[in-house]
Order: structure tokens, then sequence, then C-alpha cells
């Protein structure tokens, strides 16, 4: 963790999670080839759910927001939360988060879990104009927020359904069955209403607007059906 300067920058805080070998590149040759659905996303929700989600609750961030990504490269699947601090809240978090019960359950699991790091978040290297840029960690901080309010609502569902959430599991596959459970609605949400929910909606704020969409891997409007 390099800590240097002393105004607010954004800081990541990053949780690297282990490219399962089935995911390694040779897979992704031919017949091979990997899909999303290969990747172990319920990880991510339990990290957002059980160690994310509390700090934000807590510290109230003036400016924050998630970032979820998996690729082939090097740097492979992670999940960050970033925030906009000083130092010194920078190191503050590390602590929080290394002392977390959920942490240390998945630092133990060495099938899963690869590396936790906190660094200085580099500008964006998107090619958006400035105008874009200057904004869009707001835009991403109200998907953010609205994506640790989901998952409320999807714990009210799940325990509807009579499936409760475990709290004193002592390893990460304890909690396995119940976040993929969840992710299982809220890639069935996405898939089916995500188009009108959210893309709709945004297309009207900027008057409807022919929208240029460009392939990348595991873009959700492009990817595998």
């Amino acid at each position: 963790m390099a800590i240097a300067s002393k105004k607010l920058e954004w800081w990541r805080l990053m949780f690297k999670i282990n490219t399962i070998p089935k995911y390694a590149s040779s897979v992704f040759e031919g017949e091979g080839l990997a899909t999303r659905r290969d990747v172990d996303w319920w990880i991510d929700l339990f990290i957002i759910d059980m160690i994310i989600r509390p700090l934000v609750k807590k510290e109230k961030f003036d400016e924050w927001r998630l970032h979820r990504r998996w690729a082939q490269d090097e740097s492979g699947h992670i999940c960050s939360l970033l925030v906009k601090c000083s130092p010194g809240m920078a190191k503050k978090l590390v602590r929080a988060i290394e002392q977390s019960k959920y942490f240390k359950i998945l630092k133990k699991s060495k099938t899963f879990f690869r590396d936790f790091d906190c660094l200085i978040q580099p500008p964006n290297a998107d090619e958006f104009p400035d105008e874009i840029t200057a904004c869009w960690p707001i835009f991403m901080q109200g998907v953010s927020t609205f994506f640790l309010a989901y998952i409320e609502e999807l714990h009210k569902k799940l325990k509807d359904q009579k499936v409760e959430k475990p709290t004193t599991a002592s390893t990460l596959v304890g909690y396995r069955s119940y976040y993929k459970e969840m992710n299982g609605y809220l890639g069935s949400h996405w898939h089916w209403y995500g188009c009108h929910a959210f893309f709709h909606h945004i297309n009207a704020i900027f008057g409807y607007e022919h929208l240029q969409v460009q392939f990348r891997e595991y873009t959700g409007m492009v990817g595998n059906v």
C-alpha cells in the first residue's frame, strides 16, 4: 500500500479474486471459450454486502463508488471500493477491513482470495469529454448507492422465501449458496428489466438521442444470452 500525498484523492481498495485454473487463458481458445457465467460473481456480492456496505454506512463518505471487473488479462477478477479521502482515512479503512470478521473469512479461502491492496486511483483513462469526466463519479455514486439498497431488497425477497442469510459460517463456502441465489435474481432482473429500468430512462434524460453501442468483453448489452 503506497500512501504519500496529504490531499484528498481517489483511493481504490481492491479485493482481488483468484482466477480459477479452469478460467486460465488456454480455456479461452476455440470451443473452450469461457463465458461470464463461469465467473464466481457471488463473491463480489459477499464482499460488497458483508465488508464494504458496513463501511459506507458507518463513514458516510462524501464521494465514493463501487467497481467490479473481470477480464482475460493480468488484473483478472477484482471487486473495489473507491473513496475520495485523505491518506489518514485510507489507512483507517484498510485497518477496518483487515479487522473485519468477514474479510478474515475471505482471506482464509486460498481457493478464491488472491490479494487485497489500497492504491491511489490514477486519472480515468477512458476517452470521455472533460464535461463527462468531471461529472461521471456522481453518476457512479448514484448507481452504487442504488446497488447497496438493491441488495437490501434482495435480502428481503430471500427472507420471504425462507432463505436465511448466513452470518455465523466460518468459511467462505458457507456463504456461497446464499449469495449465488442472490446473484441469480440480480442477473435475471438485469437481463429482463435493465433495458427499461435503466437504459431507457437514462436515454430519456438525454432526449432519446441515438446511442452508439461498442462491443467490449462482458458488456451486458451485447453479452452472452
